[in-house]
């Protein structure tokens, strides 16, 4: 399995979360993004990556993070 520092940016597709027995719990199509806004869903917050189910979730606020595409980088 490759690292993902060994993986070009157009290799990424999916996004996963894991539980604690490193089960999928959900999975997020990548496609053609520029950009992924991590937090959580509310009705007048919209994310493209909704955490509110993690066990962590508690920890995470309603827009937390970003990933862009021009080197899959992630930003709090």
């Amino acid at each position: 399995m490759k690292e993902i520092e060994d993986l070009e940016k157009s290799q990424i597709e999916h996004i996963f979360l894991k539980d604690s027995e490193d089960y999928d719990m959900k999975i997020w199509k990548v496609g053609r993004a520029t950009s992924l806004l991590i937090g959580k869903q509310t009705p007048r917050n919209r994310v493209d990556i909704d955490v509110s189910d993690g066990i962590y979730s508690n920890l995470v606020s309603r827009a937390h993070g970003i990933f862009k595409s021009s080197q899959w980088d992630l930003v709090l």
